[in-house]
């Protein structure tokens, strides 16, 4: 993915680990999703406003949805 990207030049790559919970509609997690889609969102405005990102901005894409215990037992 990198390389295919190197030749636009991001200015930010979001990678997921849970890329899973992004998708389901458990409303055990449906709050956090949705918390984490916002920053999501926010990071494109961000993008095309600034063309940087805030620390709290950052830090809400690398928060945690899910223990992986917790997100083990989910996608079972």
């Amino acid at each position: 993915m990198k390389e295919v990207m190197k030749t636009a030049n991001p200015i930010l790559e979001i990678y997921r680990n849970c890329g899973m919970l992004l998708r389901m509609n458990d409303e055990r997690i449906q709050k956090k999703v949705t918390d984490y889609l916002n920053f999501v969102k926010q990071a494109g405005f961000q993008a095309a406003a600034q063309n940087e990102f805030s620390d709290e901005l950052i830090a809400g894409l690398n928060m945690e949805l899910l223990p992986v215990d917790e997100y083990v037992k989910i996608i079972n």
